[in-house]
């Protein structure tokens, strides 16, 4: 299962974390999202690739800035 780190600003508390984590579980193949708003960061694990463009959409659509996402090794 591939598994990518998200990076957002203004993720700040356990609300926007838990905001982040629902909005990011909502996408097609996620199972499963661990954010972490000290870090300012996600884990997505999904069962197939998840395009970023969709990732950056979910954040921003609940007013956070998506700054980057890459492949966790």
């Amino acid at each position: 299962m591939p598994a990518y780190i998200v990076k957002t600003a203004g993720m700040r508390c356990h609300h926007c974390a838990g905001s982040v984590k629902k909005a990011l579980s909502g996408l097609d193949g996620v199972a499963r999202v661990e954010a972490d708003p000290k870090a300012g960061t996600a884990i997505i694990t999904a069962d197939g690739p998840v395009p970023a463009s969709e990732v950056s959409d979910a954040v921003e659509d609940i007013g956070f800035e998506f700054l980057s996402m890459e492949e966790k090794a």
